[in-house]
């Protein structure tokens, strides 16, 4: 797949890409899925080569803008997202202080702006073939030690 930019072009840095504020970096992997222009045919290669192997390689999670993040932080911090522990289970923020409630937020989130989903080239990725097909993906630890 080509998003019409040489590696050269592709690999340039602006600002506003490490923040997430722009998308003019990407290319549109499916529908809700976007990924930096130099890591998109690498992902497909591995993409192919896991289907040999028979693994279904899909992405969770790729690019995600400053205000999606933002969106997700605000939730945790409203709780009206749960924030999780390190094992992966739900905390109460009202015990935590405001310096911890950002620290437990961050366990799970990075602050907006600082996420390295706004560059496009992080992604969570899953085997689609281990779990049954109504299977909702948590990524959470819980999901790893089975």
């Amino acid at each position: 797949m080509d998003c019409g930019l040489s590696e050269k072009e592709s690999m340039q840095v602006i600002p506003a890409m490490i923040s997430g504020k722009t998308e003019e970096h990407l290319c549109q992997l499916s529908t809700d899925c976007l990924l930096h222009k130099a890591v998109l045919s690498p992902f497909l290669a591995l993409q192919e080569a896991a289907a040999v192997q028979g693994y279904d390689l899909q992405v969770a999670s790729a690019f995600r803008s400053f205000k999606r993040q933002l969106m997700i932080w605000n939730a945790k911090a409203l709780g009206e997202r749960p924030v999780l522990d390190e094992y992966g289970k739900p905390l109460n923020l009202e015990n935590l202080s405001e310096k911890d409630k950002v620290f437990a937020i961050m366990r799970w989130s990075a602050l907006p702006g600082c996420s390295r989903h706004h560059w496009g080239t992080d992604m969570d990725i899953w085997d689609a073939a281990a779990v049954p097909l109504e299977y909702v993906l948590q990524l959470t630890p819980d999901e790893y030690q089975q």
